[in-house]
């Protein structure tokens, strides 16, 4: 990452870096992101959001294709963002094809923020990396984002200036590197939207605790657990790190 890059997405919470994986890999990734969700769809796996695809989670511990996800160049960003210590957690959604009107609305991820705010608090930090595995152009709807806006969480959603919002349309293999508290949205998808996928890689420091990075074998039992230390070949406190098992 070059140092305006860097600054970039310190300063403004987003920065877009395209080609970040290749095509041949996000097409590997889709595959095999395609083949959990028929093993989990009705069966306690992956989880359908109305009008907004469904999710599979924990893919690290699910199939070993993404095991080079241990080694991403993401995890070095990471670092030098939240500090040297990162755990991270790999999800995904896949937005279903031909369903018009399907959108997100304006969200962050970590919402647990109220302002005036307690004088001792910490508000959280962390970095998601949005990989797109498939094109979107309008008919998908493009992400909206707000520059900067990670510094104030505790908005509501009526109060964000629209005007402000920078539209993105990510190709494949893109990476969208933003702030968890960044504003964002996506526009409205049409009928003619083809089904896409995207994945996400989340950081915190990895001291910090709880579901948004809890790693480990997946709660619904329905696919396999695959031992990510099976194809590690780093130090092993290094990957409790990583997978969410750090402890003080």
């Amino acid at each position: 990452m070059k140092a305006s890059q860097f600054e970039r997405i310190r300063d403004d919470g987003i920065l877009v870096v395209d080609g970040f994986i290749s095509g041949e890999i996000a097409e590997q990734f889709a595959l095999a992101i395609e083949r959990l969700a028929e093993l989990e769809l009705g069966k306690g796996g992956a989880r359908p959001v109305s009008g907004n695809g469904y999710y599979v989670r924990n893919l690290i511990e699910k199939d070993r294709v993404f095991h080079p996800l241990l080694r991403s160049k993401a995890i070095g960003i990471a670092r030098m963002l939240l500090g040297p210590r990162v755990s991270m957690r790999v999800d995904s959604r896949i937005a279903f094809a031909g369903i018009g009107g399907a959108g997100v609305p304006w969200h962050i991820h970590f919402p647990g923020v109220s302002e005036p705010s307690p004088p001792w608090f910490s508000p959280p930090h962390s970095l998601h990396c949005l990989i797109y595995l498939d094109d979107v152009g309008p008919d998908e709807g493009a992400l909206r984002v707000i520059p900067c806006s990670y510094t104030k969480p505790f908005l509501r959603p009526e109060e964000i200036d629209e005007g402000s919002a920078v539209s993105i349309l990510p190709r494949r293999g893109d990476c969208v590197f933003m702030h968890g508290n960044t504003w964002h949205r996506t526009d409205a998808s049409s009928e003619h939207a083809k089904q896409r996928t995207l994945m996400f890689l989340g950081f915190t420091a990895a001291w910090v605790q709880g579901d948004s990075n809890a790693g480990g074998q997946p709660r619904s039992g329905v696919v396999p657990y695959v031992d990510p230390s099976t194809s590690w070949e780093g130090d092993p406190e290094e990957l409790d790190e990583l997978l969410a098992r750090f402890r003080w």
